[in-house]
Parts: C-alpha cells; structure tokens; sequence
C-alpha cells in the first residue's frame, strides 16, 4: 500500500497540496484521516457536497472499515488522542520500541481504514494530509510511506491563526477557530516542524516549502514522480475529502501565486516580529 503523508504545521496548504496530488489519475485524496471518528463526523461535508454520513464512498468505507474492526469507533478515538498528539509523543516512542497491546490495535485498526478505501476507490495512491508528526510513525509501520513536509514562513501562518473564525458546518469550518497569539503560534510552528523533520528521517521525503508550491505548482509537483502531474489548465479540486481547510469544498479552485502573502490580520508590530522569525528560521521560512 502507498501512502502520501502531508506533514506540518497547521495553516500551511496542507489542503490545497491534498487536492493537487488527488489530481493524479490513480490518486485519491482522502484529508485529514486522522479525524474519521471525531464526535458528528458524519454531518460533516464531503468536498462531493453529501454529508460524510450520506456520500456513497465514505459510508462503503465505513461499513468495510467496521466489519473489519476488533474495537469500537469511540475506542479508536481514544487512542488516536493517546498516540497522535505531540504531547504524547514520549509514550508514542515507547510503544514504537516495545509495542503494547493498545499500540498494536491502533495500528491494524489504522491500516485497515486504509485497505477498506483503497478496497473502495481503487486508488493506487492514498494522500491523507492529517499534518501531526507522530502519525508518522504509525503510518510507516504497513505502508510504502512518503512523506512530504509542507513548509510555510512564520509571518503567513501568524497571519492565518490572527482571526476568528465561527463555526460553520456548511461551509467547512467544523468547530470555533479562535485567535492564536504570535508567541504561541511561534512555539507550535518551531515543534511541528523540528517534529516532523526528526521524525521522518529514514522514510523517503520531500520538503516543500509553500511559495514554491503557489507560484511554480508544476515544478514543484513533479519532483515527486510522474504520477502527479497536475492539471495545466483549470483549478483543483477533490471528489472526496473527509476533512481539511474550507477550500475542500470548492470546485475548480485555482492557485494564486499572491494568497498567503498578504498579511492583512498583522499589525506592523507583528509583522517586524514575523519577519525576524523568517530570518532566524529561514530553513522552513522560505519564500
């Protein structure tokens, strides 16, 4: 089985990159997959525009996910937040070292919700853009895993997490989006990369940083092999995404080498704080 893991901090395309890669013939874009048995997932909206709960795939999904598994749903949940957030991260290693009962059905569980959709799309590449790093070490486990760590400057992603957004189940946005502050921001953005830059050496990888994905889209994509050629003409978009960025929803969505680069949500404070970030971190900061 084949899986592309986009890894990252939040706020940083991951969505769009999704959608782009799905564009391949034999690819299927499946979001952020982690999220599969959070609380009234299935009056959330496919990017088919059905409820998760009414779309013909994610309820074949479901139904062969479910027949196959040896815990209930409410219990993968559990573990995934056991296992998947990066404060778990130290149990996580452990387990990685000398498996647990709890560890193991995790991940047959985990592998089986991959088999039951490639069983269903027939897809020769399933893309799950979940971001956390630690799940990195569980999809490696019964996959052909590459990851690609998706980079954005500090200054844009500040940008994105420096307003509220309410929550709209129609139009995407699951849950209330509240405003992050820069120092918190910071340290989220430094551990999600440093993370997953550690955590994925050994599995074949790509960084790609989010400028380059915007403004030279075909370049960048074909650093990845010849399955992912993207489109020429027209925009992106994905047939059935579980979860992600609102643009999910969207059809046709084009690429827009400016978006991201208009901090309109800084004040000039900020914005000589972002960029001071940008210089120190220019490693995942580039442009």
């Amino acid at each position: 089985m084949r899986i592309i893991y986009i890894a990252g901090n939040g706020h940083s395309g991951t969505t769009l990159l999704d959608m782009m890669l799905g564009s391949g013939e034999h690819n299927f874009s499946a979001g952020e997959l982690t999220f599969i048995t959070r609380e009234g997932i299935s009056q959330e909206y496919c990017s088919c525009g059905a409820t998760i709960g009414e779309c013909w795939v994610w309820r074949k999904v479901m139904e062969l996910w479910s027949s196959s598994l040896s815990i209930s749903s409410a219990r993968y949940q559990i573990l995934r937040m056991r296992y998947e957030r990066n404060k778990s991260l130290p149990k996580l290693i452990f387990n990685i070292v000398w498996p647990g009962k709890d560890f193991l059905t995790y991940c047959a569980a985990t592998q089986s919700l991959f088999e039951a959709i490639q069983n269903v799309t027939k897809a020769r590449v399933i893309i799950d853009s979940s971001k956390s790093a630690s799940r990195i070490l569980i999809l490696r486990r019964f996959s052909d895993l590459t990851v690609i760590h998706l980079c954005r400057n500090f200054t844009g992603v500040m940008n994105s997490v420096n307003k509220f957004s309410p929550k709209n189940i129609e139009e995407g946005i699951e849950e209330d989006i509240h405003i992050t502050s820069p120092w918190r921001a910071l340290i989220n953005w430094i551990l999600n990369n440093l993370l997953v830059s550690i955590l994925s050496v050994g599995i074949r990888r790509h960084r790609i940083h989010y400028g380059q994905m915007v403004r030279n889209t075909n370049d960048v994509i074909s650093t990845l092999g010849d399955e992912f050629q993207v489109p020429t003409e027209g925009g992106f978009s994905a047939d059935h995404m579980l979860a992600g960025n609102v643009v999910r929803l969207r059809k046709n969505v084009a690429v827009d080498s400016g978006v991201g680069f208009r901090y309109a949500n800084l004040s000039n404070r900020q914005l000589l704080f972002g960029e001071l970030i940008d210089t120190i971190f220019w490693y995942w900061a580039r442009k």
